[in-house]
C-alpha cells in the first residue's frame, strides 16, 4: 500500500507532536487510465497512422502526442501527495502552483469509496473524506488499495473522537 511514514513529509508541515501515519499518491495506473479516452484516442491514431502507408506522419505525431501526454501525467503524479497524520487528512497537488486541502480527523463526518470497473481491475479507487464544513471534502483520486485507506481514516476518526492521536500501532 502506501508507505507507513517511512519517507519524510516535505510538503506538509506537521504540528508539534503530530506524526505522519501514511503517505501515498495517485497510483501509477492513473497515468494511462486517469483519462482513458485521451490515451485510447492517441494510441488508436498512432496504430492506424503507423499501419497505413502514407499516414506515417500521423502515426509518429500520435506517438509524440502520447509520449507528451503521459510525461505530463507522470509529472503531475509526482507532485501529488496524500498524507494521513495522527490528527488530519491532507491532500497536496500541483506542479507550478501548489494547492492543499485538509480535514482534521475530529471533524470528519463521512468517508466514501468509489471504484469504477476499470479501477477495481487494477486495485485503485477514489476515497472522499467529508466534514460538516465542506460539502466537497478531500478527494484521494486513484489511490492504491482504497479500502485500506478507508480503514486508516476510520481508525483515525475513532482515535480522534476518543481524544487521542492515531498511532501506527492502531493501523488495522
Amino acid at each position: 500500500m502506501s508507505s507507513h511514514a517511512t519517507q519524510p513529509v516535505r510538503v506538509v508541515a506537521l504540528a508539534a507532536g503530530e506524526k505522519a501515519v501514511s503517505i501515498s499518491g495517485p497510483s501509477l495506473w492513473w497515468v494511462p487510465l486517469g483519462r482513458p479516452w485521451a490515451s485510447f484516442g492517441l494510441a488508436t491514431s498512432m496504430v492506424v497512422g503507423l499501419a497505413v502507408q502514407g499516414a506515417a506522419v500521423l502515426g509518429w505525431a500520435s506517438c509524440a502526442g502520447l509520449a507528451i501526454f503521459w510525461l505530463t501525467r507522470m509529472i503531475q503524479r509526482a507532485f501529488s501527495m496524500y498524507v494521513l497524520t495522527s490528527r488530519r487528512m491532507v491532500v497536496v497537488y500541483g506542479v507550478v502552483s501548489r494547492s492543499a486541502s485538509e480535514i482534521p480527523l475530529a471533524n470528519v463526518q463521512e468517508s466514501e469509496m468509489v471504484q469504477s470497473i476499470l479501477q477495481r481491475l487494477v486495485g485503485v479507487g477514489t476515497v472522499v473524506v467529508r466534514s460538516a464544513a465542506s460539502s466537497s471534502g478531500v478527494v484521494l483520486a486513484w489511490v492504491p488499495e482504497p479500502s485500506e485507506w478507508m480503514k486508516l481514516v476510520d481508525s483515525g476518526v475513532a482515535s480522534s473522537r476518543a481524544g487521542q492521536d492515531l498511532r501506527r500501532s492502531e493501523i488495522p
